[in-house]
């Protein structure tokens, strides 16, 4: 179950936002708040999931079985201004009635090419945390560590040149490398 939502220059929401969720929540507000923001959030991050195209970071759709079409990355951004970094986080249980959270978090950048890609992804668990981001020159820094309680207790850190696929996910060749 999702447990909050965390979004950052998307669309109407401009700036960083949280949104904690209960088993029963409803999103009420006036004409252009955001409200269905929220859900093509989530549709965006599924399609881009789905996607057939695995070097795909951000699916806008446009594509033939696609949910939704958001346009350009310039079109979604808040302001449409293209220099600021789009954010998504999630976080939820594993199963009902688990205790424990799954935190995801992603940030997109724009290429100068104007092509939305991952320029930092998060996956946490408990303790376990695993991190990529992308460099100036396009290759991406991955990092996976133990914390309990400060991100200052990092272990195994390298450099290794994996791209993350679709925005949610690490590469076999990544995750076998960590």
């Amino acid at each position: 179950m999702f447990t909050q939502l965390r979004v950052k220059n998307f669309k109407a929401w401009q700036g960083e936002h949280k949104v904690e969720l209960a088993p029963l929540s409803l999103f009420l507000g006036t004409n252009s708040a955001g409200k269905t923001s929220l859900l093509q959030m989530l549709l965006l991050l599924k399609q881009t999931a789905e996607s057939p195209d695995r070097r795909q970071h951000l699916n806008l759709g446009g594509q033939a079985g696609n949910v939704l079409h958001l346009g350009s990355f310039k079109d979604i951004i808040s302001g449409h201004d293209s220099r600021r970094d789009l954010e998504f986080g999630l976080e939820f249980t594993v199963s009902r009635g688990s205790k424990r959270h799954v935190k995801y978090d992603v940030a997109f950048c724009v290429t100068p090419g104007g092509v939305p890609v991952t320029k930092r992804l998060q996956y946490g668990s408990g303790a376990r945390v695993f991190f990529a981001e992308r460099g100036m020159k396009g290759g991406y820094h991955l990092e996976t560590w133990d914390h309990e309680g400060t991100e200052d207790e990092k272990s195994l850190p390298g450099k290794r040149v994996f791209e993350p696929e679709r925005s949610v996910t690490f590469s076999a060749a990544a995750v076998a490398s960590l």
